[in-house]
């Protein structure tokens, strides 16, 4: 009659450019996992974590007191033209 094999999966030869791609997905689905894990690894103390937090603060501020400074200089600057203006008109009238 008909001889069966016992089950067996592994007992085929793959060939190499199967293997290749077979490697090549494992370290595609392996490396997110990796890099998860490396990640997890580099913990950041609070202190750091505070002494950042400060440190952006402190450019934050930096950058909005330089804003603030050129919008009072534009404002300033408006100010004088304005008073410039209008004591000029003040004494044509009076000379009027």
């Amino acid at each position: 009659w008909l001889r069966r094999r016992p089950f067996a999966p592994f007992t085929r030869q793959v060939p190499a450019a199967a293997m290749k791609v077979i490697c090549a997905l494992a370290l595609l689905l392996a490396s997110p996992a990796a890099a998860a894990g490396v990640k997890n690894a580099v913990k950041v103390t609070p202190l750091q974590k505070v002494l950042q937090l400060m440190d952006e603060m402190s450019v934050k501020g930096k950058k909005e007191k330089h804003e603030e400074e050129v919008e009072f200089a534009e404002f300033s600057q408006w100010c004088d033209s304005t008073r410039k203006a209008t004591t000029k008109s003040i004494d044509e009238a009076k000379s009027q």
